[in-house]
């Protein structure tokens, strides 16, 4: 059965990915290519389907890699298709491969052409350096995402419940005392000095993390959350953090805690009377509902955590990412979606940043993409699907 490929995982290290710094710009042109353009398009030389494996040639190279998700088009074959989305198996420096089953052993025909996949969102309304995004998806809630991309080492954010121009919209999120929303960080330096990133995706959410020296934090996520009920068109979030990206490196500045400097918001509370009300966050722990930092062994943030690995069975535990309404009195509106925290004394240098890790009985099949911060480690699933 070929793969989920409703999640699109692409990051800095990547052939032709674009490149995120503090000029005007750099973030808009970098979430263009994740969520509606893709990136790194270009001419194959062959597809070949042998055995239910289907392999893509291209020897001027490529930008794939193992677990991401390319997009073919112009590609004609007997028995079905190979155009739209595939997840890539496996990679040499001129070739990649996809799952082809039940398509007869061939070669495609036509004017074939890959790219690495956006994740399927539209820029509504735009402007030099200003940027509205929405997902496509159906069932989404619709609110759209505002960003005000005129400053240099920080972005302004907004969520919006409409809008009907890059300027104008109604039910904005939150209600920040500047009109073009909360800063947003995006670089350390206001030149163009590269910064490493990482944006996982789905059709209706997004996490965007940003790198500096060993840690590394969510800095911007925006979308329909896993909501505990069905159909609420108030069960979308924005988070920011707002401090120097020079600070990831003395604390977490993470989604996984409440932090002052990096808050959450949805468009109304959960009874959708009133207006924009923040969220608080957490993930469960062994005794307690810990709102401090994922994988921590220093530094705060540990209470209810269990050593790493586990005696037992020597395995890694894995917590949704709880969101919760503290005006309710912390009523749990629901989990941030592909986020993962674990309960666990592991600290930063137990797995590598991007390092592949197997999400065990938590989460059978599925691989995620760990994340060290200052005192912890936190978890992107990058197999999906996310709901």
């Amino acid at each position: 059965m070929p793969a989920d490929t409703s999640v699109i995982f692409i990051h800095s290290g990547m052939a032709g990915a674009p490149v995120l710094s503090g000029t005007p710009g750099a973030l808009i042109a970098l979430l263009d290519a994740g969520l509606i353009n893709g990136f790194g398009t270009g001419n194959v030389d062959s597809v070949v389907i042998a055995e239910g494996v289907g392999t893509v040639t291209r020897s001027a190279g490529h930008p794939a890699q193992i677990g991401a998700v390319m997009q073919l088009a112009g590609a004609t074959v007997t028995g079905g298709t190979v155009n739209g989305k595939q997840r890539v198996l496996s990679v040499t420096t001129t070739a990649w491969t996809f799952d082809a089953t039940g398509l007869p052993n061939q070669s495609a025909t036509g004017a074939i052409t890959q790219k690495v996949a956006p994740a399927g969102w539209a820029k509504v309304f735009s402007a030099t350096n200003l940027a509205v995004y929405k997902s496509l998806d159906p069932a989404a809630t619709g609110c759209l995402l505002r960003v005000d991309d005129t400053g240099t080492t920080q972005a302004r954010v907004s969520g919006y419940e409409s809008m009907t121009d890059v300027n104008t919209g109604q039910g904005r999120f939150p209600l920040d005392a500047n009109a073009n929303g909360p800063a947003n960080t995006k670089a350390q330096s206001a030149d163009g000095t590269p910064v490493p990133w990482a944006l996982a995706c789905d059709g209706r959410y997004f996490h965007l993390i940003l790198t500096a020296g060993a840690a590394s934090a969510v800095t911007l996520s925006f979308g329909d959350i896993l909501s505990v009920r069905s159909a609420s068109p108030w069960d979308c979030a924005l988070h920011v953090y707002s401090q120097a990206l020079s600070v990831l490196g003395v604390t977490s500045g993470e989604f996984d805690m409440v932090e002052a400097s990096a808050p959450a918001w949805v468009p109304r509370p959960w009874t959708s009377l009133g207006a924009s009300t923040q969220l608080g966050r957490g993930y469960a722990a062994y005794g307690s509902v810990n709102s401090g930092r994922s994988g921590a062994n220093a530094g705060g943030g540990t209470g209810g955590h269990i050593p790493f690995p586990n005696g037992p069975d020597g395995g890694l535990y894995l917590s949704a990412h709880h969101l919760t309404e503290p005006a309710a009195g912390g009523m749990v509106r629901g989990f941030s979606p592909g986020f993962w925290c674990a309960p666990q004394l592991i600290g930063p240098a137990v797995f590598p940043r991007l390092g592949f890790v197997d999400a065990g009985a938590a989460l059978p099949g599925r691989k995620l993409r760990a994340f060290p911060s200052a005192y912890g480690v936190f978890f992107i699933d990058t197999t999906g699907p996310w709901r």
